[in-house]
């Protein structure tokens, strides 16, 4: 990937370019004479200043990224730097990351440009939103853009019209194509797109981690502990695979496997596998199913709404 690094100098006296090749190790530079340079090297010895006490101070800063086809990939800018050995701190930064289905921001209070690897940590208030309406917050991540990747050890929300979703601790791609949360899940969604933010018919969804999601594929797949909370009733699993409406991004319907638990009031049904449709509010229950009723002398309880559809064996019998 090729980068370009344009830097305009508080002194307004020099506009620095830098272009070099990322894994080969080709640095191509070219920039006006540095004047500065030039009178520091005549000064003798004793009167110099310290190599790691040189700072220089910008008013503008751009980075660019560049595909191997000569497109732009990404691009960072800020408010005003200050360069520091390898550390560049930036103010204000604003980053784009460019692809042909969606365009991606990323903006924090502060950054940090390390020149050695090429990694940059955003910090205080750091965002990211897509061109299709997806946000994401936390207070501190890394950015790796050669790669296309973010991560962060931080607690993290991510939210659309019909979704929010807290976590901790986050690696994925910076356009949001995919991305896994490690810890602590919670999501909370409308079951339809008519559904309002804030109605009481909205769906909590909660899981130890890690939970995985593929917007290109639109599937989201929650593991260990996960619990589905419904109008209707919870479900318990090990493992549940979320089928999402690519326009809405709420959930089609969803798979849940390993010890499946419907909870309904006094109720519990288990199985080996479940359907769950939430626009439906429809919970179905497969392979060999079983029933339990807590019967606890009152009158006319309401029946459990989730369905049984019967396994191979029941058929055959």
């Amino acid at each position: 990937m090729k980068t370009r690094l344009t830097v305009l100098s508080s002194m307004g006296a020099a506009m620095l370019w830098v272009n070099f090749l990322a894994g080969c190790g080709a640095t191509e530079a070219a920039a006006r004479p540095d004047r500065r340079a030039a009178a520091k090297a005549s000064q003798p010895a004793n009167q110099r200043p310290p190599e790691d006490a040189v700072t220089q101070q910008m008013e503008r800063f751009t980075l660019e990224g560049y595909g191997s086809n000569g497109s732009k990939r990404w691009q960072l800018e800020g408010a005003k730097a200050r360069t520091d050995g390898d550390i560049v701190t930036i103010l204000k930064p604003w980053a784009t990351g460019f692809d042909v289905q969606r365009t991606a921001w990323l903006q924090s209070t502060i950054g940090y440009l390390n020149q050695a690897n090429r990694r940059v940590r955003l910090e205080d208030d750091v965002r990211m939103h897509t061109s299709d309406g997806v946000w994401l917050f936390s207070q501190a991540m890394y950015w790796l853009p050669d790669r296309d990747e973010f991560l962060t050890d931080e607690p993290v929300r991510i939210e659309s019209d019909h979704m929010l979703l807290r976590g901790r601790s986050a690696i994925g791609h910076s356009e949001l194509k995919h991305a896994q949360i490690l810890h602590d899940i919670e999501l909370i969604l409308n079951p339809t797109a008519d559904e309002k933010p804030g109605d009481i018919h909205h769906v909590k969804i909660t899981c130890d981690g890690p939970l995985s999601f593929d917007y290109d594929k639109d599937v989201a797949t929650f593991e260990h502990n996960v619990h589905v909370n419904d109008i209707q009733g919870d479900m318990y699993s090990d493992k549940l695979i979320a089928y999402m409406d690519k326009n809405t991004h709420t959930i089609s319907y969803a798979e849940a496997t390993g010890d499946v638990r419907i909870v309904q009031q006094a109720h519990t049904a288990t199985g080996g596998r479940a359907v769950y449709e939430p626009g439906k509010g429809r919970m179905t229950l497969l392979d060999s199913p079983s029933l339990v009723i807590q019967l606890d002398g009152s009158q006319g309880f309401p029946a459990p709404s989730f369905t049984h559809q019967a396994g191979n064996a029941d058929r055959d019998q």
